[in-house]
């Protein structure tokens, strides 16, 4: 009996202690992969779409050097790719400055929205560029453990959308039957130039 009631107790201690661990544990796991589990899944959209892929791209503009985690080429859109990491929840607008960052259940901070600076790198890239700029989708990937609120994520060309949604994502704009399919030879071409004045080796 007392075996038993000392078995019981050590399960409960058990799963109080993981109750408490658990999420912190889990989130330290989930940062610590998280520019890994990216680059797997934009490179498996890639493949298994047959777009071309540009990883750790960084262009010369001027006197400014512009940085993309991930340039992804669909057959209709310009994915420029940048991803961060957040606790546990991000709320406010897309345009706005700052947005507001859940740290635990009551208490929060002001840090500055990602995708300002993402959205003036895709500018300066357009610049560069004689294509239409109503080709390039500015996107910041986000970890799955953070809840973003929907309007962060519902802008056309410029949004945030956590690493689990991002090929669902890609999808829908490539399946806008309103975009033509962007010239192929035109496109490798631009692939081309990229990677030759902008890869990092």
């Amino acid at each position: 009996m007392i075996y038993f009631l000392i078995v019981f107790i050590g399960l409960l201690v058990l799963i109080f202690l993981l109750a408490i661990f658990c999420k912190p544990f889990n989130q330290a796991i989930e940062k610590k992969t998280f520019s890994k589990r990216v680059y797997k899944k934009v490179y498996k959209i890639a493949k298994y779409y047959d777009f071309y892929l540009l990883n750790e791209v960084a262009l010369n503009v001027g006197n400014k050097t512009i940085h993309f985690d991930h340039i992804l080429f669909g057959d209709k859109y310009i994915f420029c790719i940048g991803k961060k990491f957040y606790s546990n929840g991000l709320n406010g607008n897309v345009r706005d400055e700052e947005l507001f960052h859940l740290l635990k259940k009551d208490k929060t901070e002001l840090v500055k929205n990602p995708l300002i600076l993402h959205n003036e790198r895709v500018r300066y890239f357009q610049s560069l560029l004689t294509t239409s700029k109503d080709l390039f989708v500015s996107m910041v990937v986000i970890n799955n453990s953070c809840k973003l609120d929907e309007k962060l994520t519902k802008d056309h060309d410029s949004l945030l959308v956590n690493l689990k949604n991002l090929e669902k994502l890609v999808k829908r704009y490539e399946r806008d039957e309103s975009v033509s399919i962007i010239d192929p030879v035109k496109l490798k071409k631009l692939v081309k130039d990229i990677y030759a004045v902008g890869v990092k080796n």
